[in-house]
């Protein structure tokens, strides 16, 4: 009996939209739902969840993966969800890594993005979001200012 190994096709889905890989904006408390589909992959493909290239740092409780079986022919379709909290420590980039784990050791398709945090400020009853990275570098920048003001004695 021949077994015939075919690769899966990846197709990666963030909070409804599809997306192959690119820069993705979310605000600091929303809840970001990625969902990675691999279809038409014999044997059934594994999904793994990275982040900023490591996997330890996603939990199992935030992934779930379901095999299914194609009916047309003797390949599967593998699809995890991943729930994911948006917090500062969130930023970064996401992977979504498919692999065959015999018959393709070598061969790996990989779809990611990054994540750029975002926080809420009110101002005149607004929202204005301010990406986190700048919210930062202002928070610096404005001690610095004080401390150099302390130091000239004005």
């Amino acid at each position: 009996m021949f077994i015939i190994s075919v690769p899966a096709t990846v197709t990666l889905t963030l909070n409804g939209q599809g997306y192959l890989s690119g820069r993705l904006s979310f605000v600091k408390g929303e809840t970001l739902v990625a969902i990675c589909h691999a279809s038409g992959g014999c044997p059934p493909v594994e999904i793994t969840w990275m982040m900023n290239n490591r996997s330890t740092e996603l939990t199992t409780h935030d992934v779930s993966s379901i095999e299914t079986p194609n009916a047309n022919d003797e390949t599967f379709g593998v699809t995890s969800t991943l729930i994911l909290e948006m917090k500062e420590e969130a930023i970064g980039t996401i992977s979504c890594v498919v692999s065959h784990s015999c018959h393709f050791p070598d061969q790996k398709s990989i779809a990611h993005y990054v994540i750029v945090g975002f926080t809420t400020w009110k101002f005149r009853m607004q929202n204005i979001y301010i990406p986190i990275s700048l919210t930062f570098f202002v928070i610096v920048q404005c001690g610095l200012l004080v401390l150099m003001k302390r130091n000239r004695g004005d």
